[in-house]
This record gives structure tokens, sequence and C-alpha cells, in this order.
């Protein structure tokens, strides 16, 4: 697991999308993660990560079903999910 808390050149973040196995956007109130969007448009045909998404997140509707959608304050449901992704 690597938690990039930076700042990344387009081409760089395009590449890490594609390279990530799993990513984990879970915003605790309601908000449109632009980033699930970028993700998912982001994957391989044949290295599809998975997106572990906020039900919170406003794109938890549109993509709810390329996606896990997880309440981020059940912590022991969140677990399991990231579990499932791996």
């Amino acid at each position: 697991v690597h938690f990039l808390n930076q700042k990344f050149p387009v081409e760089a973040l395009v590449h890490v999308y594609a390279c990530a196995d799993v990513a984990v956007i879970t915003s605790l109130r309601e908000s449109l993660s632009w980033t699930a969007y970028e993700y998912i448009l982001c994957q391989q045909r044949t290295n599809k990560g998975v997106l572990v998404l906020s039900e919170f997140s406003g794109s938890a509707q549109s993509l709810g079903a390329a996606a896990i959608c997880v309440n981020p304050w059940d912590i022991n449901t969140f677990a399991m999910s990231i579990l499932d992704a791996l």
C-alpha cells in the first residue's frame, strides 16, 4: 500500500491511475469526486483496477455499478471492502 500525498503532473497521474490495483476515494460528506472518474477512465482492458468509493460522494450514483460503494463511517465494512478490492 502506498499513500501518495503530493502533486503530480497530469502525465504522471494518468500512469499512476493506470497502474493502481485499487483506488480508495472516501469522502465523509457529499462532494463530487472527479478523481473517481479519472481513475475509471485510466483503467486498461487487461489490468482493471478496483474503485472503493464513498457512498456520500456525488459520483457514487453514476459510478455505483463500477465501484464498491462504502459508508466510510462504518469501519468494519470499510475494511472488508478494501480486503475485497485487493
